[in-house]
Parts: C-alpha cells; structure tokens; sequence
C-alpha cells in the first residue's frame, strides 16, 4: 500500500469518527423534538433482541412512571447506518438512559410492551454522572417548548433562557440564535454579563452572538453600545481562552467605529497565540479592502 494511500485512508477515517463524536450530535432541543415518547428509564437486563427498562420519568407520552417496558435493541444496532455509526449502541445495567420511543407492535401479547427506539442508535442518551438533575430540568423545559407549538412563544422563552442558571439551557438558546440568526439588540442585557462566565465555551457563545446582534442592526439600536464595546475589548486582550479571544476580536471587527483599527493592530501584533493574531489580521484586511465597483 503507498504512503498517499494510507494518509488518504487516514483521513477518511478522521473525518468518519468527527462525524460520529459528542460534538456532533444535536444539542438536547432538537435531539427530543421527533419523538412521540421521551423518558428517563433505568436498564434492568438485557435479553435478546429486546432490552429491560424501568421507567423513572416521563417527559412526553403515555407511560408510567415505574412502568417496566422492553427497547428493541437489537433493531438500533442491526439498522443503523455503518458509515455514521460506527459502534453498536450498548445499554448498561443498573444505568440510566433517556430514550426516545415510539410503540412496536408485538404478537406476543404476554410480554412486557416493546419500545423502537426513534433516531435509531442515536436514541438513547446515557445520563451524566454529574449534573444529572440540571440535564433533566432543561429537558423538562425543552419539552414544554415544543408542546406548545409556537415560534413565536418558543424564541421569546429561549431569550429568557440567557438569564437561567442552568448551563444546558444557556447553551442551547444562544447556539439556536446561532443557527437561525436570531437576536434582538435587547438580548445583549442578558448576553454581556455571560462574557465573564466562568465556561469559557458559553463565554465564546456568548461573544458570536454579541457579533451577529452587532452585524445584523445599525449602531443606534444596540443599548450601551461604549461599554460593550469596552467589554469586548478586554475579552478579546485578555481573556485566558484562546477561542473567546479569538471570537471577541472577530467581534470587535464588525463595530464601524474607526478606532478599533488600532485595538486589532495592537492584537495582531502582541497576542501570544498565533490564531487570535491570524484572526486580528484578518480583520483588519477586510475592513481595509476596498468595495467591489457597482455594475453598470
């Protein structure tokens, strides 16, 4: 085998397991949102084709709490897609799981009713060691959103949600705005105090959103707009995280106002990191470039 065909392979590999990890998956929202029945549930045994679980909480759907039903297992793995899942889902005794589900028609009518699990491999989510109770209020609200069926009602709850402490929901609201460019100047109320957030992956959410609230209104409608300029400068010089600094300083290009040109000098040349530098010189090479000519 040559050596080009071993680092194409390589890479082919690389890519396959990027799609498959953590970071990939839905957030919690739209994980939840396809199914007819979501709860919590524990793993008493496996058997077969087919899994045992009690039910601890029923989010959506028509189960019981302490119900005990089978998850057909078998059916996920045998199923799943080879090129996006490349390991079998694997349900753990004695662990707690929340599943999305929908009802499998049986012949057997002796049996404990049997559960499909929807979105296949991917239906299943192992609950966290730590933080448990956090990652079910927020799906507790995230269900609640849904039920109600309202765009309207849906973006105006994630807007408060920027005021939650529970961490999942801060998350998800502002990478929603993110996706659907969503975010109204008001927000930024809420948004500024979450760039000194102790995670340094809500303060870098909270800056691209800042970023796209500045790039999509004109500089009259942001509220306090000196201070919050002020206050992305100092996250994009000083903050100990090489991507909220990098994301401020991406920020600090959109702000018309023609001083900045020197903050981004002055980044370009003193940050230690060789992306936030890249990022300043960027910035300055677009804010500098002339306007494509009109055509006739």
């Amino acid at each position: 085998m040559s050596s080009k065909l071993r680092v194409c392979i390589a890479l082919t590999l690389i890519c396959l397991y990027a799609g498959n990890s953590s970071a990939a998956r839905l957030n919690l929202f739209e994980w939840s949102a396809v199914a007819p029945i979501v709860a919590s549930a524990e793993v008493l045994r496996n058997d077969g084709a087919f899994t045992e679980v009690q039910v601890l909480n029923v989010f959506r759907g028509t189960l019981e709490d302490s119900e005990r039903i089978r998850v057909a297992l078998k059916h996920a793995n045998r199923d799943r897609s080879r090129n996006t899942d490349l390991q079998a889902l694997k349900l753990v005794p004695g662990q707690a799981y929340v599943f999305l589900l929908q009802r499998a028609e049986t012949k057997k009518k002796n049996k404990l009713p049997a559960y499909l699990l929807v979105r296949g491999v991917r239906g299943a989510r192992e609950l966290p060691a730590e933080g448990a109770p956090a990652f079910l209020d927020a799906l507790r609200e995230f269900i609640g959103i849904q039920d109600m069926r309202s765009e309207e009602m849906t973006w105006t709850r994630f807007g408060a949600m920027l005021e939650e402490t529970n961490p999942i929901l801060i998350e998800t609201a502002i990478d929603q705005m993110l996706k659907f460019h969503r975010g109204e100047p008001d927000l930024l109320i809420s948004l500024r105090p979450l760039l000194d957030h102790p995670r340094p992956d809500l303060r870098q959410r909270a800056v691209r959103l800042v970023a796209q609230i500045l790039n999509q209104f004109p500089a009259d409608e942001i509220p306090e707009p000196v201070s919050l300029r002020g206050e992305l400068i100092g996250s994009a010089r000083r903050d100990a995280e090489v991507g909220v600094r990098v994301a401020a300083t991406e920020a600090l290009a959109v702000i018309g106002d023609g001083s900045i040109e020197g903050i981004l000098e002055e980044i370009a040349r003193t940050d230690p990191d060789q992306a936030v530098r890249y990022a300043a010189q960027k910035s300055l090479l677009e804010r500098r470039a002339p306007s494509a000519p009109a055509l006739d």
